[in-house]
């Protein structure tokens, strides 16, 4: 027998009628569920249609359909460890290197080492705020399909 079954999409939750073939009501509503639709009421249609099926009552049925799920832009996690880490590396490079520059009683061979790590320290920080930078304007170019 064939079943006119009414209900909502169980993705969007939007109102939709399919047509199956069942033995009963409750079979309709089985294979609605099988499309993707919960059943909210199934009625018999073609000629052998005379008998009047109870209606199917789901009262939860709104209540289950839970909203399809929002693809979020992905968050790039190496691109932000790494650009920290190299934030903390450049900070101490650059402090070992200024407290060289600024010791007085630091020895000649050690103040040779000191522009190199404040240079070297500035750089490790400024390629830190440039991996920050790429992975926000990563983040913020992403779409959503």
């Amino acid at each position: 027998m064939r079943w006119q079954v009414t209900g909502v999409s169980s993705l969007t939750g939007v109102e939709q009628t399919a047509v199956v073939e069942a033995d009963d009501a409750k079979g309709a509503a089985a294979m609605a569920k099988e499309k993707g639709i919960l059943a909210m009421s199934a009625t018999p249609i073609g000629p052998s249609a005379t008998v009047q099926a109870p209606p199917l009552i789901y009262a939860s049925a709104k209540s289950e359909v839970e909203p399809p799920l929002q693809p979020q832009a992905p968050l790039y996690s190496g691109l932000l460890i790494t650009s920290l880490l190299c934030l903390v590396v450049g900070g101490v490079c650059a402090a070992a290197g200024a407290y060289l520059l600024l010791d007085v009683a630091a020895e000649t061979e050690l103040r040779i080492l000191a522009i190199p790590l404040v240079l070297g320290g500035i750089l490790a920080c400024l390629a830190a705020f440039a991996g920050q930078a790429l992975r926000d304007i990563a983040r913020n170019g992403w779409r959503k399909n």
